[in-house]
């Protein structure tokens, strides 16, 4: 069984514009999302039934001590926020300047490790 739920909340903002014979375009956003869940499992052996709707772990057969039932589960929580932009240059369409950045975070790392930086130049042309 598992059960949760999850939001997501988005950002995008977006510019565009031109000074003569060059041109500008200029990207930003975020990203967020929040997940919050529990989830349970359970095991048996020798399930002897012939209708499932009375499939429960505990009309099993244990034979064995190795087979006894098990029954695990936790809840979990996890938040993932990312930033981006990207800026983009042009001089009379024919040379391309794209510089793009993202940055990412995650609470399912370690503290020390749970933001990674991702900087990109990209000249075109």
């Amino acid at each position: 069984m598992s059960k949760g739920m999850g939001v997501q909340f988005d950002n995008l903002l977006s510019y565009d514009f031109g000074i003569k014979d060059h041109s500008f375009s200029v990207l930003a956003g975020s990203s967020a999302l929040k997940s919050k869940g529990t989830d349970i499992y359970g095991s048996n052996f020798n399930l002897r039934v012939a209708n499932m709707a009375y499939a429960y772990l505990s009309v099993a057969q244990n034979t064995t001590q190795a087979n006894k039932m098990s029954i695990t589960g936790a809840p979990s929580e996890s938040a993932l926020l990312s930033y981006f932009g990207r800026i983009q240059y042009n001089y009379r369409e024919k040379y391309l300047l794209n510089l793009t950045y993202r940055a990412d975070g995650s609470s399912n790392f370690a503290a020390n490790y749970r933001w990674g930086y991702f900087p990109r130049l990209l000249p075109d042309g």
